[in-house]
């Protein structure tokens, strides 16, 4: 029979009398909790840029006008400049005579040729000795008393215009031929008759005075100079 002053016990109150296992008393508290650790964040490189696309190729046949362009402007260029280089050569270096036109094509084969200069060797005397007046006032009139197809006034006439004589003109005596040259006079002009024929080289025979009848007009001359076959 049991102690009536002994409560009973209540299950619901642990017993301090109560014994655990050894294996309980002697295992280790638990470790606590790790924390997981924090994931740090790795900044990604920057990828590479690609690189730059290579420009398209130029068309060929474009490429090639316009060479051939360039060419053609540069081989223009440079005709342009040399023929004004050649231009400018040609205007220093040569001077242009005056040109007469002249509608009759017949060619006076005695007449002067256009010179105004003495020839080499040729003194022009103010006033030769023994004459009244100067060559520059004296008219003489040159004619070719041997053969009309050939050059014979010509030349003498430029000897005298080179003298300072001035030319009346030139002609061709109708035949016959003049065997022996002469110089005619008008008035008294022989001095001047003297010094033409010096001029040309005739000996002072040569010097008559002018005929009655001249045989051709005398235009104004003073002095007629008719060149014979001994001059020829």
């Amino acid at each position: 029979m049991s102690d009536p002053g002994t409560p009973p016990d209540d299950p619901s109150v642990p017993d301090d009398d109560f014994d655990a296992p050894l294996d309980v008393l002697a295992a280790p508290p638990p470790a606590p909790a790790k924390r997981p650790a924090k994931k740090v964040a790795r900044k990604k490189k920057a990828a590479p840029r690609p690189p730059s696309a290579t420009p398209p190729p130029a068309d060929d046949a474009a490429a090639n006008m316009r060479g051939i362009a360039i060419i053609a402007v540069t081989i223009v260029v440079g005709l342009l400049i040399f023929w004004q280089g050649v231009q400018k050569k040609d205007t220093l270096t040569t001077s242009s005579p005056t040109t007469t036109l002249v509608t009759n094509t017949t060619t006076d084969r005695n007449a002067p040729p256009p010179t105004t200069a003495p020839n080499q060797g040729t003194t022009v005397v103010a006033k030769p000795p023994g004459t009244k007046l100067a060559a520059k006032e004296v008219k003489v009139l040159v004619e070719n008393g041997v053969d009309p197809t050939q050059t014979i006034a010509g030349p003498a006439a430029e000897k005298l215009k080179a003298a300072g004589y001035q030319i009346a003109g030139t002609g061709d005596l109708p035949p016959p031929p003049v065997a022996t040259s002469a110089v005619y006079y008008t008035d008294d002009l022989k001095g001047e008759a003297a010094a033409v024929a010096s001029v040309l080289g005739l000996p002072a025979t040569a010097v008559q005075p002018m005929p009655a009848k001249p045989p051709v007009s005398l235009n104004g001359a003073d002095i007629l100079v008719v060149i014979g076959q001994d001059q020829a």
